[in-house]
């Protein structure tokens, strides 16, 4: 795309004394979520048409978002009596629909919701051990693994699940209804996990690799220039966002992966011609299905954190 092709709107979370972070954005690019982090961590939604931000619990009472779908359904973690016997109150996983939360029964991790809003993906307790589980809406369980396991994302038929599993440490994972794959076995580690299925469930983003489910073969990405990363989503075309570090002691960039290289968002975007004087882009926490959308945190001119929303197309 060339300078000429864009209309580019910065879309910029509030100027207030506590942060709000951006932690996820639907692939349709219609809203986002994040955190007002107050001590508490409590959810917002941003619609991104009308530019409102609206939070999801009360001032003081601890409600963290982790992930939204295309119709605006968010999961995360809130407080109930619907999850103990005695009516005690306590944190559990669940999902945030039509102005409430509602329960997944035996859920004590969320992580990640299907792009359509139908499967939740996170985590339960199965015999003493964590357990890498699905959820779909009416709270029916999938367990697709008995051993210490995380899932993280969830095909929009609720047929794959993809997250981590405990070896000898963390292994990005990709459950099947009859197998297990393991996606990535170069860099096993704490942070190592796969994080996110592609719009159309054909790629997933694995620590250091994106894996084609198509051909069932993986693209290394190039950390030639890169110090430290973590790659948060991946889009159909197999690019991928996250953050990086070039050096030890480097700031964090927004990292926009395309054709296996890593760029600077920033540099990226500037290029293209949009205006980010006085920012400092950190990180991209959500891509649009059609790249055109990014869902960025970011230093403003006063080094003052602020969630952004670029649109190449106002």
């Amino acid at each position: 795309a060339m300078a000429q092709d864009i209309t580019p709107q910065i879309l910029v979370g509030p100027d207030v004394l506590v942060e709000y972070q951006v932690v996820s954005m639907s692939p349709n690019g219609r809203w986002a979520c994040g955190n007002v982090n107050d001590g508490e961590g409590r959810g917002f939604i941003w619609d991104i048409v009308n530019n409102e931000i609206t939070q999801v619990a009360p001032l003081g009472q601890s409600a963290p978002v982790l992930d939204i779908a295309n119709d605006g359904t968010m999961v995360g973690l809130f407080t109930t009596t619907e999850a103990t016997e005695n009516g005690a109150s306590m944190e559990v996983g669940g999902y945030f629909k039509n102005g409430k939360w509602h329960y997944l029964p035996g859920c004590v991790m969320m992580n990640g919701i299907s792009d359509n809003g139908e499967y939740m993906a996170g985590i339960s307790i199965v015999n003493g051990e964590y357990c890498a589980t699905t959820w779909n809406l009416a709270g029916e369980a999938t367990v697709w693994d008995y051993e210490e396991s995380s899932a993280y994302d969830v095909s929009n038929d609720g047929k794959m699940a993809c997250g981590w599993k405990a070896r000898y440490n963390r292994t990005p994972a990709l459950w099947t209804a009859d197998s297990l794959k393991y996606l990535d076995l170069s860099n096993i580690g704490p942070f190592s996990l796969a994080h996110a299925f592609s719009p159309d469930g054909t790629k997933i983003i694995a620590d250091q690799v994106i894996y084609d489910l198509t051909t069932n073969s993986t693209t290394p990405i190039d950390f030639s220039k890169v110090f430290g990363y973590e790659f948060y989503r991946v889009t159909n075309a197999g690019n991928a966002v996250g953050k990086y570090t070039a050096y030890m002691g480097d700031i964090l960039h927004a990292a926009y992966v395309r054709d296996g290289k890593v760029m600077d968002l920033q540099t990226y975007l500037e290029g293209l011609g949009v205006d980010l004087t006085g920012w400092t882009l950190l990180q991209c926490d959500g891509i649009s299905e059609d790249e055109r959308t990014f869902a960025v945190n970011a230093y403003d001119k006063n080094d003052i954190p602020r969630p952004l929303i670029i649109r190449l197309d106002a």
